[in-house]
């Protein structure tokens, strides 16, 4: 969950379906995926807390944050997967060179990560001049 609610949505890269943070009947928000052609959407299993998710380019994976992480789950099914440390992740996109641009939280540099997961880097540094507080 990010800052108290469920946060994003995302059409994979062929328009067919969409993912989406929700909150359930309990109060836990999980990442659920629809066909757009279609009012029946399935959730994800272990993604708890999930949200601002993004497709991989073959539409096959789904990138989201939860607990501090940017993950990655088959958008069929199956474990999440951890990629890297995201205190407060707020967005993604993934290139088909398998790299992920992501900000890790609010009035920090846009960063880079293997889709595979690895070292984080920098991929645009912050300028300090136009930062807000």
């Amino acid at each position: 969950m990010i800052g108290g609610s469920a946060a994003g949505f995302a059409l994979s890269p062929d328009g067919r379906q969409l993912a989406y943070a929700a909150t359930i009947s309990e109060g836990k928000v999980l990442l659920w995926v629809r066909p757009v052609d279609s009012m029946k959407a399935r959730s994800l299993d272990g993604t708890d807390g999930a949200g601002f998710p993004f497709w991989s380019p073959d539409g096959r994976v789904i990138g989201f944050f939860a607990a501090g992480k940017l993950k990655k789950i088959e958008a069929s099914s199956g474990p999440p997967l951890t990629i890297c440390d995201a205190p407060g992740g707020r967005g993604g996109t993934w290139n088909r060179g398998g790299v992920i641009l992501f900000t890790p939280g609010i009035s920090v540099p846009i960063f880079r990560v293997s889709a595979a997961g690895g070292k984080t880097v920098p991929a645009v540094p912050l300028d300090a001049g136009s930062a807000s507080p």
